[in-house]
Formats: C-alpha cells, sequence, structure tokens
C-alpha cells in the first residue's frame, strides 16, 4: 500500500538489542494523522512517559509528511520527537535536507 508519500510501514528499532521489526500502518491512521508532528504524537502516545528523557530505553520517533521525497517545494522536511530533558514533557525538532526524502 503506497499512500501519497508514504509507504505504509514503520520501521521500529531497538538499540540495546540490536533488533527490528517493520509494522504496517493502516491508510486510516495516515489520513487521520497526515504526518510530521502529528504522526509523531499518534506513535508515541504509549510512551513511558515516567522514564528519564536520557534513559536508554526512552522512545523517540522521527516521522516524514506525505510530500516529503516529491517535487512540491520544500518537501524535505522530518520530525524528530520524543520526551523533552529540558521540560519533562513533549519535544520535537524540525529539520530539511536530503535525509527527509531518503528515509
Amino acid at each position: 500500500m503506497v499512500i501519497g508519500g508514504y509507504t505504509g510501514k514503520i520501521l521500529i528499532i531497538d538499540l540495546s538489542h540490536s533488533l527490528y521489526q517493520i509494522d504496517i500502518i493502516d491508510e486510516a491512521t495516515l489520513r487521520k494523522y497526515l504526518g510530521g508532528s502529528s504522526l509523531a504524537v499518534k506513535l508515541l502516545a504509549e510512551m513511558k512517559w515516567e522514564n528519564d528523557p536520557f534513559d536508554s530505553a526512552i522512545d523517540m520517533v522521527i516521522t516524514t509528511g506525505p510530500i516529503t521525497g516529491t517535487s512540491a517545494p520544500c518537501s524535505g522536511r522530518y520530525v524528530v520527537a520524543t520526551k523533552s530533558p529540558l521540560t519533562g514533557t513533549w519535544g520535537e525538532a524540525h529539520a530539511s535536507g536530503f535525509w527527509g526524502p531518503e528515509l
């Protein structure tokens, strides 16, 4: 399944145990959350918020939007989201370049 700029898949990587798995994300979720920050919120909703932001078990999400990698202007964007060490709540960073489309 390919919807817009999406492949319909999520790559989950466990760096502590050198494991990975590929999950399928349904079309309804992609349409509802669109990508970037909103999709990151959805994916991190089950995060263990009691964990310290510097804990190696903390969850982090890197997402792109539906036009990332297309010929649309400024479409090389991506979002990195996790628990902020400064506030202890939501934290995210946005960037652009070649990495988002390559992802």
